[in-house]
C-alpha cells in the first residue's frame, strides 16, 4: 500500500467516532441543540459574539464574550431543552448537578477540575482511545468537538430524570 494511501487511511480511523457522531441522530435532546451551535466563536478583537452573551445570561450576564464561557453553553443547552441549569458559570458545579453516573454515555456531562476553582465542563460525544471527545463551548475560542484526557475528570452526569439507553454507554 502506499504510504499516501495509509496516511488517508490512518486518517479516517482516527476521524470515525466524529463522523458516526454527526451522521447519527442525537437521542439526548440537548445533543441536538449543542450540535446546532458548532462553528459559534468568540468575536475578533474587541467584538463580542451576541450568541456567546446569550450562553452567559444564563450564568450573571457577563458582557464580553472572553469570559470563560464553558459553562455559560452548558448552561444555555441544559436550560433549552427544559431543563434547570446550575446557573453558575464554574464549570465544576455541574459535578453537584443532576445523577451522578459511573462512566460516560453519549450526551452526559463531562466535568474537570484543573484546580483553584477552574475546570471544564461539555457533553460527552465519544471515545477516542482512553480519551473523550468533547463537544463544549470555549474549546479554542469556540463551540467544537475536541478530545480530553480523563486525568483531572471529577464527574459523569445527567440530568435526574434521565433514562440512560444501554447502547449509549461508551
Amino acid at each position: 500500500m502506499k504510504s499516501s494511501h495509509k496516511i488517508a487511511l490512518s486518517f479516517l480511523i482516527a476521524a470515525l467516532p466524529l463522523f458516526i457522531f454527526f451522521l447519527l441522530p442525537s437521542r439526548p435532546k440537548w445533543l441536538v441543540i449543542a450540535k446546532k451551535e458548532i462553528g459559534t466563536a468568540e468575536g475578533i478583537g474587541a467584538l463580542n459574539n451576541q450568541r456567546i452573551l446569550d450562553y452567559h445570561a444564563t450564568t450573571g450576564g457577563y458582557s464580553k464574550d472572553s469570559v470563560p464561557w464553558c459553562s455559560s453553553f452548558v448552561n444555555w443547552v441544559i436550560q433549552k431543552a427544559g431543563y434547570r441549569p446550575t446557573g453558575s458559570a464554574q464549570a465544576i458545579k455541574w459535578a453537584d448537578w443532576g445523577r451522578k453516573i459511573d462512566s460516560p454515555c453519549k450526551g452526559c456531562i463531562a466535568v474537570w477540575h484543573w484546580g483553584s476553582g477552574k475546570g471544564h465542563v461539555g457533553f460527552v460525544v465519544g471515545k477516542r482511545g482512553s480519551n473523550l471527545l468533547v463537544l463544549g463551548g470555549n474549546q479554542s475560542d469556540q463551540v467544537k468537538v475536541s478530545e480530553y484526557s480523563t486525568n483531572k475528570l471529577i464527574a459523569y452526569v445527567v440530568p435526574h430524570n434521565y433514562k440512560i439507553p444501554k447502547s449509549d454507554y461508551l
